[in-house]
């Protein structure tokens, strides 16, 4: 009777060859020792004695620890926030009357900590948003100089990993950019080979220049370094542009102008109405009083960075919507409010510098009148110099007729 393969018998990796009966007892002898499995008793750990138990002792705390009291209201634990409309109501029930920007206060205000919870959070976020804007700006513009110089300064490790990966990242991308950058460069290395060459008369290099050339690109013709973006658009798309952009131009000044025509004058009238409430000015004084305050109110409405950061928002609203009266009334309504707030001090500082130097008109017409009222005295002829009743014509004495006719 034929014996199985001892493959199938023993694990394939140490097979064993039997040539007696003997070694065929001893094989299966082995084979039921190794298939016999071992038992692992588990012994289950004992519970914990009585006397382990009586080693984990708690301890009792002190009698002297402060305990806090849940039902004592402590008045001294000051809590910052807002109260709420109704305890304001409570206290005062005609505030948001009024007073209604109040209640926008109130509500902005609480809308505004849910945002940002502080200040300092909200100035974090502002400074991001800002360098989030450039940043988005000059990567959609297609400048990155700024951005990897950025990076650069910012953390050392973060630029030379994007400069580690910048090739790679760039085939993943797209694979067509991949192999014009790798071209480019190919191209401009065999350019440089072949003008060292040309300059020292190596021919050999130049030679090799042309190996370099047939292996990257697979033909011995040359062609020079190209470049994805076209620089030269199409002339009637230029124009149409340059057109569009003129038009938007033309209306954005034409609507800023009108704009600015009508706050000043609001401004203006608004000025000239609260500058001399007494009339101690005269016409030329107050009108130049009137254009101090402008002035002045110009300057502090344009030192507020908040009113400029609002003004530049509400203008590319105005372009979005294509100057449209409701946003360009948006703008005057934001604009005259924050100067009503900065108008008293700009014609408080105009009015002093005006009436600094200058007279009440009051003071004035008394000072005239007494003038007017006090009577012209002549003045009395100096003894010695006895007065002359005689005329230039008249002979004078011991004149002849000859010299009184030679005088002029």
């Amino acid at each position: 009777m034929p014996l199985p393969p001892s493959s199938t018998v023993l694990d394939p990796g140490k097979p064993a060859v039997a040539k007696t009966a003997d070694d065929i007892n001893d094989l299966f002898k082995d084979l039921d020792v190794d298939e016999t499995p071992e038992v692992k008793v588990k012994t289950e750990k004992e519970p914990p004695t009585e006397k382990e138990e009586e080693d984990l002792d708690l301890v009792e705390p002190d009698d002297d620890i402060e305990k806090l009291d849940l039902a004592k209201v402590d008045d001294d634990i000051d809590i910052d926030a807002p109260p709420r409309k109704k305890e304001i109501l409570k206290e005062y029930p005609e505030l948001f009357k009024k007073f209604p920007f109040l209640e926008k206060i109130l509500y902005r205000d609480r809308q505004y900590s849910e945002l940002f919870g502080s200040f300092d959070d909200a100035k974090e976020a502002a400074e991001r948003v800002e360098s989030f804007d450039a940043f988005e700006s000059q990567l959609l513009g297609g400048d990155t100089e700024q951005v990897l110089r950025e990076v650069k300064e910012a953390d050392e490790n973060a630029f030379n990993k994007i400069v580690d990966d910048y090739l790679p990242t760039l085939a993943k991308v797209d694979k067509d950019a991949y192999f014009q950058v790798v071209g480019n460069w190919n191209r401009r290395l065999i350019m440089e080979m072949v003008q060292e060459a040309n300059d020292t008369g190596n021919d050999d290099l130049k030679q090799a220049a042309l190996l370099v050339n047939q292996f990257v690109f697979g033909t011995s013709k040359f062609t020079a370094p190209q470049n994805r973006t076209v620089k030269e658009e199409d002339s009637g798309k230029k124009e149409v542009e340059q057109e569009r952009l003129s038009f938007v131009r033309e209306r954005f000044e034409s609507s800023r102008d009108e704009l600015q025509s009508r706050v000043d004058n609001t401004l203006r009238a608004t000025i000239s109405e609260y500058i001399d409430p007494r009339g101690n000015m005269r016409a030329y004084v107050k009108k130049n009083a009137v254009a101090d305050a402008m002035k002045n109110l110009g300057e502090l409405i344009s030192s507020d960075g908040s009113v400029v950061k609002n003004l530049d928002r509400l203008w590319k609203v105005a372009f979005e919507d294509k100057f449209s009266k409701d946003s360009l009334g948006r703008i005057q309504s934001y604009y005259l409010s924050r100067a009503k707030g900065n108008l008293k001090q700009a014609i408080l500082k105009a009015r002093a510098e005006a009436l600094k130097d200058s007279r009440p008109e009051s003071r004035t017409k008394e000072t005239d009148e007494v003038e007017e009222e006090t009577p012209r005295t002549r003045k009395p002829i100096p003894s010695g110099k006895p007065s002359n009743k005689t005329g230039k014509n008249s002979m004078q004495k011991g004149e002849s007729v000859t010299d009184f006719f030679m005088r002029d």
